[in-house]
Formats: C-alpha cells, structure tokens, sequence
C-alpha cells in the first residue's frame, strides 16, 4: 500500500488497496478471494493490482451493474 500521506485519496479510508504478487499464476486465486469477500478489482491498464470496496464510485457503479470489477 503506497500513496501520499498530504493527498485524500481513497487508500487512506481503508477502501481501496494494491496488491502485488511474486507469481502471476496467483491473480486468479486473489481476484476470486477479493471478489468473494466483496471487493471490485479496478481493471484499467497498469491498475490491475487495485481493488475497492466500501462506498466509493467505482464499487457503487460495478454493485449496480452486477459486476465483480471495472475498466
């Protein structure tokens, strides 16, 4: 978990995290894990790593449209 202390950005509220693996062959396991626990995985190009839940936009507009992650 990495962000600026001074920005308000959604890591600090608890609701967002990066994760970052060794082995590629663990994204599914992670993703299925995350997904199961309620979390939506932000797929955009080079953010494959972040998830959320809790609240924020994104998780509110993926719960809406019945999905378990975002592009």
């Amino acid at each position: 978990l990495v962000c600026r202390p001074k920005q308000k950005l959604q890591h600090q509220s608890g609701k967002s995290v990066d994760v970052v693996l060794k082995e590629k062959t663990d994204w599914l396991l992670l993703y299925k894990i995350m997904a199961e626990a309620g979390w939506i995985r932000y797929a955009q190009k080079g953010e494959g790593h972040h998830f959320e839940c809790c609240g924020t936009n994104r998780y509110l507009r993926a719960k809406a449209e019945g999905k378990t992650e975002m592009i």
